[in-house]
């Protein structure tokens, strides 16, 4: 028995290769100095990228609005009330306790949504909204807290040019509160008010 050998033949015929481009088509790099500017300036308006990304922008907005609601939260003696167990708490141990999460991005930054809460309510106990819940209703209302029940499931997504004029909103806030009740500003929320004040 003879094995008979098969070709296998293409229905279309193969396409010859594109010849490559020419020299001449690609662009050459300047020599001359003018040339050089004016090649540097195109080259900066095609590779232009934003100063600074949306996480920077949100990361400075949190430490300002944080400071802001520490400061509107405290007492003329630098202390303040946790809004979930009443404690009252020194100044520099008060952290800012979102009712909703700060993963709710339309209510990340509502002053209605953020009060001042001692490390262990807000970091440490689970059911810690319960007496949230009660309190803000007192402080408030209860329409309010139920506006922010059903607003911060809403999807919202901020501009860079709304983060940086919050940001400077809060920097000025902070200043007034600050000068008002006698108690110094962080040194991150300086830099950042130092910054933005340009």
């Amino acid at each position: 028995m003879t094995k008979k050998t098969m070709t296998l033949q293409r229905k279309t015929p193969l396409r010859a290769k594109s010849p490559l481009r020419s020299k001449s088509s690609l662009k050459s790099k300047p020599t001359s100095k003018k040339e050089k500017s004016k090649f540097e300036i195109s080259e900066i308006k095609t590779n232009l990228k934003p100063l600074e990304d949306k996480r920077k922008h949100t990361d400075e907005l949190d430490k300002v609005f944080q400071y802001y609601i520490r400061l509107r939260d405290s007492r003329d003696d630098g202390r303040c009330k946790c809004i979930s167990c009443g404690k009252i708490v020194p100044f520099d141990k008060i952290q800012a306790g979102h009712y909703r999460s700060r993963k709710n991005m339309s209510t990340r930054w509502s002053e209605l949504n953020v009060n001042g809460e001692c490390f262990v309510c807000n970091c440490m106990e689970g059911d810690h909204l319960i007496n949230y819940r009660k309190n803000l209703i007192k402080k408030i209302g209860e329409s309010k807290v139920n506006w922010l029940d059903a607003y911060c499931n809403e999807t919202y997504k901020w501009s860079d040019f709304e983060l940086i004029i919050m940001i400077k909103d809060y920097c000025k806030k902070c200043q007034v509160l600050s000068n008002e009740k006698g108690i110094p500003l962080s040194v991150t929320v300086q830099r950042i008010i130092k910054k933005y004040s340009k």
